[in-house]
């Protein structure tokens, strides 16, 4: 038995609509998706450059380059050091950090950080805390001569993540 058509011209146009609403419907899926895919690539990307803050960081410590730890602070960070002392701005916080076994001449101290005992938490596309351990090793004996904890903000100014504020100090007792 055949079926016919009396009204192909409605029928066209209910097909027509349905695969708009279709097409519509896996757009606005797609598009959905693709928004969640950006905003864990901004995560990650964000993640990424805070590793890299902190990388830097180490690198200062390091080769004992004042003027590359002093870039990674905002104008008006803090930073409290040994002794309480809380020192404003990136000139106050390089003398500051003068002070650490890390920037004494002498001392020949790589920084590490095991990546495990690192807690990144973005807040915001431009705001950020980090924890991090920082082991110094004597680089001719082998030895560890420091462990310090670092608990930090960072804040996201010109497209570059920088401390806002940063306290160091010695790592919890072990449980």
């Amino acid at each position: 038995m055949k079926t016919r058509w009396t009204r192909p011209s409605k029928i066209a146009a209910l097909v027509a609509g349905t695969l708009v609403l279709l097409l519509a419907s896996s757009s606005a899926a797609l598009a959905n998706n693709s928004a969640e895919g950006d905003g864990e690539q901004n995560i990650g990307a964000a993640t990424a450059s805070l590793y890299e803050l902190q990388s830097d960081f180490h690198q200062a410590a390091s080769t004992k380059d004042i003027r590359l730890l002093m870039s990674l602070f905002a104008s008006d960070a803090t930073f409290v050091g040994p002794g309480n002392i809380t020192y404003v701005g990136p000139a106050a916080i390089g003398k500051g950090f003068r002070s650490t076994g890390a920037y004494q001449y002498g001392n020949d101290w790589a920084g590490l950080t095991p990546s495990y005992r690192t807690r990144i938490t973005i807040l915001s596309g431009l705001r950020a805390t980090m924890y991090f351990e920082c082991d110094y090793v004597d680089r001719s004996t082998l030895q560890l001569k420091a462990q310090l904890v670092a608990n930090t903000t960072e804040v996201r100014r010109n497209g570059k993540w920088l401390f806002e504020t940063f306290t160091g100090g010695p790592p919890p007792p072990p449980l």
